[in-house]
C-alpha cells in the first residue's frame, strides 16, 4: 500500500508536466478515434491531412488544471492535446481533430 503512495504524487507530476506541454488545446474527451481507424476518402471529406499519430476527439470539453485533468481520467474519459486549428467543416456532432494522447505518454513514466 505504502508503494502506491509513493507512485502517486510521481503520476501526478507527471501529468502536469505533460499538461504544461500541450502546445494546443487540451480536452477531456469521452470517445477517442485514431485517425488510422477511419478511410482516407472520409478524412479528406473533413479536410483533414491524414497523420497516423492524430485522433479525433468525440464530446470534449476545455482541462483547464490539473483538478480537471484528475476529474477526466476518474471518469475514464481520455486526455487530449488537440490542434486549435480545426477544418472549416459544419458537423452535427462535437468532434475536435488533430488530437494526441497525452495519457500515453505519462504511463511511461
Amino acid at each position: 500500500m505504502k508503494s502506491i503512495l509513493v507512485l502517486l504524487p510521481i503520476f501526478t507530476l507527471a501529468v502536469a508536466q505533460n499538461l504544461d506541454s500541450c502546445s494546443g488545446d487540451l480536452k477531456c474527451c469521452a470517445a477517442v478515434t485514431p485517425y488510422t481507424a477511419l478511410p482516407e476518402e472520409i478524412l479528406a471529406e473533413y479536410g483533414v491531412r491524414p497523420d497516423p499519430n492524430a485522433n479525433i476527439c468525440g464530446n470534449g470539453t476545455a482541462v483547464e488544471d490539473q483538478f480537471d485533468a484528475d476529474i477526466c481520467e476518474s471518469v475514464g474519459h481520455e486526455l487530449q492535446c488537440c490542434d486549435p486549428r480545426q477544418p472549416d467543416v459544419q458537423l452535427n456532432e462535437d468532434l475536435t481533430f488533430g488530437c494526441h494522447n497525452v495519457s500515453s505518454t505519462v504511463m511511461d513514466v
